[in-house]
């Protein structure tokens, strides 16, 4: 329940800040509704953006931006209400960031995530984790 509450808060703080964000990979699953093992809070935001997005959170002592050149990324990790929080900006065009979103409302919160069938198409479809989403892609229709 902690993570949620996390997730819910760090979505209010963008919103109050108007950062574009969303949040990524296990979190999204998670977001989703799935049983999900996660040791970190992943969110993307649009390159270029990482200097504010790193100031929004100097009372956490944020780690560093790092690149990942073979990636096209860079990113920074800090510490939140005990959850780690990973913040990821890869190189791109604003369309490709935001392609394939998902809005939805927790406890009143706009909270933005990939959507399950972005993971589906991108990960290896006869490994565990594709058949847990089908599954779930099954249930929400």
């Amino acid at each position: 329940m902690q993570t949620m509450n996390t997730i819910k808060n760090l979505a209010r703080l963008f919103d109050e800040n108007k950062v574009r964000y969303h949040f990524d990979g296990s979190t999204s699953l998670f977001i989703d509704g799935m049983s999900v093992e996660m040791d970190d809070i992943d969110i993307c935001f649009p390159s270029g953006t990482e200097h504010d997005v790193r100031d929004l959170f100097l009372a956490y002592e944020p780690s560093d931006i790092t690149e990942e050149k073979d990636y096209g990324l860079k990113h920074f990790k800090f510490n939140l209400e005990g959850e780690k929080i990973h913040c990821l900006f890869y190189s791109g065009t604003y369309e490709a960031f935001s392609s394939e979103e998902i809005e939805t409302w927790i406890d009143g919160q706009r909270v933005i995530y990939k959507s399950l069938d972005f993971y589906l198409r991108h990960i290896s479809p006869d490994s565990d984790l594709a058949r847990q989403i089908r599954a779930r892609l099954n249930q929400n229709q």
